[in-house]
């Protein structure tokens, strides 16, 4: 058929309204990673430790049980409390299990769109920078919430179920720092994952790249400290600052590092964090656009 007997119309069907177009990218690249198998597992192993936390919920208030082991004389109560230590083991269990969950599918999130020029192809559409970063932001947090505050909710709620309503007021602390701890980490997780895969096009790289920067600052904290006698290099550990951030919410002891609690300044912790995002957002609008100048 000859160019000028050909006709062409514009779409004419229903739109998605501008604020939600994002989902559109959340849709399309939780079906790729569901894809894998391998994936698929590692969704399903994160879910295990939930799982005996409802098994020990329900252990703990089973009236049997509990008949049998005080006629043993095992004070179940002392043996295993539900309480915000119970959670804050509950957190640092499912964030790390979250931040792999991310290292396993952050790094190809941007680093394929930058590698096979296919940002040209979202940006000149009605679609922004802004709902770029959003929809690939929103895979992780989805991915992450279903390991970390979702499940630890649910086992609040049973808790306070089986326990009372008074146990849930005197125990909302650990409600709130599930909440809390859970989207501070996948928020400052999520972004520095898309800023190592906006500048680290090779994938292998981008991961170990978060692997060391998780694991690596502890190094050279402990570097800083030898050298110079201060415990203020521990600020630059990833893995640290969190946790440090966790007991505070939780009302916890201080993580312990080389056998001894390390109690920085809360501040500290939030002040890193905070930068943290900053510099990430700024790596992604250098490196989000539509065009590439080359020089």
């Amino acid at each position: 058929m000859a160019v000028y007997q050909r006709s062409f119309e514009p779409y004419a069907g229903p739109l998605t309204q501008p604020a939600w177009r994002f989902l559109v990218l959340v849709r399309y690249a939780l079906r790729d990673l569901f894809k894998s198998k391998l994936f698929t597992v590692f969704m399903t192993v994160c879910l295990i430790y939930p799982l005996l936390s409802v098994f020990a919920i329900y252990l703990r208030h089973n009236a049997d049980l509990l008949a049998n082991l005080a006629t043993a004389g095992i004070e179940i109560e002392e043996w295993m409390p539900i309480d915000e230590t119970f959670f804050g083991v509950f957190m640092r269990v499912q964030g790390m299990l979250a931040f792999f969950l991310v290292l396993f599918s952050g790094p190809r999130l941007v680093s394929r769109d930058i590698a096979n020029n296919g940002l040209p192809l979202y940006l000149c559409r009605p679609f922004s920078k802004t709902q770029y970063v959003a929809g690939k932001l929103g895979v992780l947090l989805i991915l992450s919430s279903a390991v970390t505050w979702i499940p630890g909710l649910l086992l609040w709620a049973l808790q306070t179920g089986l326990e009372g309503s008074a146990w849930g007021a005197a125990n909302l602390r650990s409600a709130v720092a599930l909440v809390i701890g859970s989207w501070v980490w996948m928020v400052v997780l999520g972004l520095f994952a898309l800023a190592i895969s906006a500048w680290v096009k090779w994938r292998p790289l981008a991961g170990f790249a978060l692997l060391l920067i998780f694991f690596g600052g502890v190094f050279f904290a402990r570097a800083v400290e030898i050298l110079f006698n201060t415990n203020w290099g521990y600020v630059l550990d990833l893995h640290h600052t969190i946790r440090r951030i966790w007991a505070d919410l939780f009302a916890t002891p201080a993580p312990f590092f080389f056998g001894r609690p390390l109690d920085l300044p809360i501040w500290s912790a939030w002040v890193t964090l905070a930068l943290l995002v900053a510099v990430s957002l700024y790596l992604l609008s250098r490196r989000i656009r539509a065009y590439e100048v080359i020089s």
